[in-house]
């Protein structure tokens, strides 16, 4: 397996795109919660190059807020940008994969390609309606970024990559690398980057101006790239993971 892509996710903030200017990720995954009265194709312009750009709905985002997000409205983003996005996530309830289901068909239905997300706690029997009777090979796993127990999830992740290993899985909020270096992972994205220059981290970088917060953010964007270059392609030997649902 190759090693991780990370996708560094941008909300179209000055210290996110300043930062992403200098260091020019591969990739980058967008929230249209942030981005739906924006054009993907003018942000491309602003920051002078053209990553691979991952939409996710911002569902969570907007569950956070006690708002929602209109799936027509969605839809019609996405065919708006269709050109200058690599992959789009389906408009996921939180907490109920049935309703998460039905927007990934309704989407379907409007000649749309939605990537699932199957969140951890789900029962599988969701992830293998998508595998098996959708035939999809690329789904995201999501509801972790919050979580710190890194050994449980590694343990989730690496018995979803055993048992499905033909499909690409794309772990959402989390580039930690004692997770991501210890799964056959695909793909995944943070916000930690910016989280880390917003709260004054690395320590040796001083200030609280706009400069200051880029230098940050570049010096924390380069370190993850750098360490997940260090890192040697994982792949599972053999299942040491009981099945659960």
């Amino acid at each position: 397996m190759d090693k991780t892509k990370i996708y560094f996710v941008s909300t179209d903030t000055k210290v996110e795109n300043e930062t992403i200017k200098k260091v020019k990720p591969e990739g980058i995954l967008q929230s249209y919660y942030y981005f739906k009265n924006k054009s993907i194709k003018k942000w491309i312009e602003k920051i002078g190059y053209k990553p691979d750009i991952i939409l996710d709905s911002g569902a969570f985002s907007a569950w956070s807020k006690n708002e929602e997000i209109d799936l027509q409205n969605y839809m019609k983003y996405i065919k708006e940008n269709i050109n200058f996005i690599e992959y789009f996530v389906v408009l996921d309830e939180i907490g109920n994969p049935e309703k998460t289901y039905e927007n990934y068909k309704i989407m379907k239905n409007n000649n749309l390609n939605p990537k699932p997300v199957f969140h951890y706690g789900s029962k599988r029997k969701w992830l293998e309606k998508y595998i098996k009777e959708e035939n999809e090979n690329f789904i995201l796993l999501g509801g972790v970024a919050k979580m710190n127990k890194n050994k449980l999830i590694k343990n989730w992740v690496n018995r979803l990559c055993y048992k499905y290993n033909n499909v690409k899985f794309h772990l959402l909020g989390k580039t930690n690398h004692n997770i991501i270096n210890n799964c056959p992972i695909y793909s995944s994205d943070s916000s930690a980057y910016i989280m880390g220059a917003v709260f004054g981290n690395p320590k040796h970088i001083k200030g609280n101006d706009l400069k200051d917060k880029v230098k940050r953010a570049v010096y924390n964007m380069k370190k993850t790239l750098r360490k997940n270059k260090k890192n040697k392609p994982y792949q599972i030997q053999q299942s040491l993971f009981p099945e659960v649902d």
